[in-house]
């Protein structure tokens, strides 16, 4: 396996009863708290006779791919339409691809598109050029059915980030990085037209979209929703928002979500031009974190795996320390912690480079079996 862009062998999927034309291969992650280079470990300690996954707060899919490619059933959660739009791209769509058509009517000039992403966006993240690229493929992907238009939408965003330095929209020195000679001798992408690094990208998501022969499915809901109704359910995946590590993920990546949604009644705010009012999830002010990961727990309760990834800077002290280290959240510095019925497994801390996100967390996976 490899931690940029993981590529699982062919002999991984010979007992699992499907056959996978290729080696898939996840295109590489650039996200806050992704956890593509933490995937082998997760797989390691789940449960080799796992049949179907529940992955509560999926951001990139990385997890939920990998599962999949287990031969699993898996489905995808996550309240960012982007993410969701990632989830059923490569987790749910087990056969569209883009072809070299599907790239020209994506970019095909297009009279009746809006203006959202050139009013908003023209000097603040993009030269005018770029935003109006932005206007007619938004208009264009419109008109894809099926999982194309997910794909679609999944790759545009991924072009995004690349184009954008530090891969995420919570900053004004865009344009600035983009005319520096010595940044771009860094990172060309910073320079390039949005639709050459779309086009670079077309190849490493075709090849990540496979058929494992079971239904997968993605949602866009709080994920307290869906967990409610799914059944059979064998191992639930928690990675939600970390207190304390920029849990607002709506703030990071809001450029993806105005792209995706094309907001009409949404207000803009700040420089940025973030969207308000935003989704509520539950899981990112430090007041209601503990109260919305009790209730998941308990509607969780009948699935008998649970893996949970958490940071481990929460405080001890203070009831909200202290509840949390009741529901065996790791908390401290502590290595193994035992709570109840549940053992703990520690990871060592990783850091990204610059361009390549991360928590900054020293995560742990939590296994509990009932």
């Amino acid at each position: 396996m490899t931690t940029t862009g993981i590529t699982l062998e062919r002999h991984e999927t010979m007992e699992l009863g499907f056959t996978v034309p290729q080696k898939p291969k996840m295109p590489p992650t650039q996200y806050l708290g992704s956890k593509e280079r933490l995937v082998p470990w997760i797989l390691s300690v789940a449960p080799e006779d796992v049949d179907c996954v529940f992955d509560a707060f999926s951001g990139t899919s990385v997890v939920g791919c990998h599962f999949k490619l287990r031969g699993a059933q898996v489905f995808s959660n996550d309240i960012m339409k982007a993410n969701y739009h990632t989830a059923r791209a490569l987790v749910e769509n087990s056969t569209e691809t883009l072809s070299d058509a599907d790239v020209e009517r994506s970019f095909r000039e297009n009279p009746s598109r809006g203006g959202l992403m050139e009013r908003l966006f023209t000097g603040v993240f993009f030269e005018r050029d770029q935003a109006v690229i932005l206007d007619n493929s938004r208009a264009n992907v419109e008109r894809f059915e099926g999982h194309k238009k997910s794909l679609a939408f999944a790759v545009m965003c991924r072009a995004l980030t690349r184009k954008v330095t530090v891969g995420h929209f919570t900053h004004l020195q865009a344009l600035n990085y983009s005319k520096d000679p010595e940044r771009v001798r860094r990172n060309p992408n910073l320079a390039r037209p949005l639709r050459d690094i779309f086009e670079e990208l077309i190849p490493l998501y075709n090849q990540a979209v496979f058929d494992n022969g079971r239904r997968n499915r993605a949602f866009c809901e709080n994920t307290l929703g869906p967990v409610g109704r799914l059944r059979e359910v064998d191992l639930a995946y928690f990675d939600p928002p970390y207190v304390g590590r920029h849990p607002d993920y709506q703030a990071f990546y809001h450029l993806w979500e105005t792209f995706v949604e094309y907001w009409q009644d949404k207000e803009f705010r700040s420089g940025t031009r973030m969207y308000y009012p935003r989704r509520k999830s539950g899981f990112v002010l430090k007041s209601e974190i503990v109260g919305s990961l009790e209730r998941l727990f308990q509607l969780c309760d009948d699935i008998p795996y649970w893996l949970i990834s958490y940071n481990r800077n929460l405080p001890t002290n203070g009831p909200g320390g202290r509840r949390l280290v009741r529901l065996g959240i790791p908390a401290g510095r502590a290595d193994r912690r035992a709570a109840r019925d549940w053992r703990l497994f520690g990871c060592p801390q990783r850091h990204a480079p610059e361009n390549e996100d991360s928590k900054n967390e020293d995560p742990s996976v939590q296994h509990r079996r009932t």
